[in-house]
């Protein structure tokens, strides 16, 4: 075992809605999905944060499916997407976080 593996960030639980979901952190491979989400293009934005919550969603249950994910209601994202950057710990500066507000995704 390397000094790698103690690294490695534990899982969280997180209640959204009334489901229990236990979120991995993600790992190197998926950078470049936190870098296209605060990036200044929209389109990439939508696509990587459509990215993000598929694999981490994924991670939890690999029995959701991919018609379930392209179904899940938008008046959860916001609280999926704030533990996926929680559970990874990503804190996003101002100008960033003010970037994905304007995206209005999952605003009540």
């Amino acid at each position: 075992m390397s000094k790698l593996t103690k690294l490695q960030a534990k899982a969280k639980e997180y209640t959204i809605g009334e489901e229990v979901f236990l979120f991995k952190p993600l790992t190197l491979k998926n950078l470049d999905l936190f870098v296209d989400i605060t990036g200044q293009d929209s389109s990439k934005r939508v696509v990587a944060m459509d990215k993000l919550i598929r694999v981490t969603l994924k991670e939890n249950d690999s029995s959701i499916t991919d018609e379930e994910l392209d179904n899940l209601d938008l008046a959860n994202l916001n609280e999926i997407m704030d533990a996926i950057f929680e559970v990874n710990g990503v804190k996003l500066d101002e100008k960033k976080a003010k970037l994905l507000e304007q995206m209005n995704v999952g605003q009540k």
